[in-house]
Order: structure tokens, then C-alpha cells, then sequence
């Protein structure tokens, strides 16, 4: 069985391409590295953001608030700009 190239002899693969090519090819794999890269940053992002939304209201219960009340608190920030939607 024949094993996955690495990334550097892809890179030298596309650099064999002539001239004109070669650019187009190696332009097109560093956006969708790119692309990649900043998808993965955005899911932890969501990933963050929620884990502190789900700590906030642990705390809040912690607290002896009543559901209602992290309701009224929650819209609040919203309202306000304090916390965002996922």
C-alpha cells in the first residue's frame, strides 16, 4: 500500500509544474491551508465561548439562583451586548 505525501513533497511536486502553473498550484494550497486553519480557530472559539456560557450558569445555580432569574440575567447581557449568541 502506497503511503499519503507529506507536505513537503507536495510542495516540491508543485514546483516541478512549469512556470506559470506552478504559482496557481502552490497560491491554491496555502488558501486552502488557510481556509482550514481559521475553520478550526472558529470552532474553538465556539467551543470557549460556550464552555463559559455553561460555567456562568453552573455558578449562578450554585448561587441558589432560580431558573427564572439566570433567565432574566441572561437576556439582560444579551440585550446589552455583554454575551453573544452562538
Amino acid at each position: 500500500m502506497r503511503k499519503a505525501p507529506t507536505l513537503s513533497e507536495m510542495l516540491k511536486a508543485a514546483l516541478a509544474v512549469p512556470i506559470p502553473f506552478n504559482m496557481i498550484i502552490v497560491c491554491t494550497m496555502f488558501l486552502a491551508s488557510g481556509a482550514a486553519v481559521v475553520g478550526v480557530a472558529m470552532q474553538v472559539r465556539k467551543i470557549a465561548t460556550h464552555r463559559m456560557d455553561l460555567d456562568i450558569k453552573r455558578r449562578m445555580v450554585e448561587e441558589g439562583m432560580t431558573a427564572e432569574e439566570i433567565e432574566r440575567v441572561l437576556r439582560a447581557s444579551r440585550e446589552s451586548g455583554g454575551a453573544e449568541e452562538l
